[in-house]
């Protein structure tokens, strides 16, 4: 199964009937626990445009509200649906901001290059949405 990015496929996709893409099939905890051969997460955002931090921190933020702020409590309190909201958090982010935006530019090459930094695993980036989010503090 390829996936594809149309925006048909974009509105047919359903924020809690999500398909897995093949690069989503990993469910178990030990499948992110390999870090990624490329540079951290730390040194890709200290070399982020301001334009691209900006767009990056308002990305987080849309996922944070779309898939933790909204929780109700029980789901908040279960460390087990907490992560799964927190997968496909991840997921979106990679599937409809990330790669939409891909979609777009090279659709306009005139538009401003937005390279919102790349999670190579679940790990990294539940870390990032612990650090911005007042729900998840300890």
């Amino acid at each position: 199964h390829t996936h594809t990015h149309t925006h048909a496929h974009t509105h047919a996709h359903s924020l809690k009937n999500q398909t897995p893409t093949p690069k989503q099939t990993a469910s178990s905890a030990s499948s992110f626990a390999s870090p990624s051969p490329s540079q951290s997460q730390s040194q890709q955002q200290q070399q982020l445009s301001p334009q691209t931090l900006l767009a990056f921190n308002e990305a987080l933020e849309d996922v944070h509200t779309r898939f933790i702020l909204n929780l109700p409590e029980e789901e908040l309190s279960s460390s087990d649906r907490l992560f799964f909201q927190m997968e496909q958090a991840w997921w979106f982010y990679e599937d409809f901001i990330c790669d939409e935006m891909d979609d777009i530019q090279n659709e306009n090459v005139n538009k401003i290059k937005i390279d919102y930094p790349r999670f190579a695993n679940l790990k990294p980036f539940a870390k990032k949405l612990f650090s911005i989010s007042p729900i998840l503090a300890p």
